[in-house]
């Protein structure tokens, strides 16, 4: 399995159109093939940063993903919602 964490720190007072913004590509990953669990959190230590955390059967499916057209249409449409570059970290959830 793996796991994918993107982090994004969403302007301030940008939050609630930005979760909107992400309902149909969670809606829609949810569907996908090899897509595990794919949610939306909010931070606990941070103001304005969302986690997206994901959970996909291998690392093709994470990567097919991002060719989908609603994974493209969502990064095409929320840079002007973002303070930062979004944050994306991949790990393998094997035992080490």
């Amino acid at each position: 399995m793996i796991i994918v964490t993107a982090r994004m720190k969403v302007k301030s007072g940008k939050m609630e159109s930005f979760i909107s913004k992400t309902q149909y590509l969670i809606s829609s990953t949810r569907q996908e093939k090899g897509c595990i669990s794919y949610n939306l959190y909010a931070s606990t230590e941070e103001d304005d940063v969302l986690i997206m955390l994901e959970q996909w059967i291998d690392i093709k499916s994470s990567n097919e993903h991002m060719e989908t057209d609603h994974f493209k249409k969502f990064g095409n449409t929320i840079e002007h919602f973002l303070e930062e570059k979004i944050e994306i970290k991949s790990y393998s959830a094997k035992e080490v």
